[in-house]
C-alpha cells in the first residue's frame, strides 16, 4: 500500500463514519474502483 492509498483509506473510513448510511454504499463502492 502506498502512502497515497494508505490516505486515501483512512479518509474513506472518515467519511463512512460522517455520513448517513445511504451514502456509506456510494462511498463503498467508489473506494472499489480504485482499489
Amino acid at each position: 500500500m502506498t502512502v497515497e492509498e494508505r490516505v486515501f483509506a483512512s479518509n474513506a473510513e472518515t467519511l463512512v463514519q460522517l455520513h448517513p448510511e445511504r451514502e456509506i454504499k456510494r462511498i463503498y463502492f467508489t473506494m472499489k474502483k480504485f482499489l
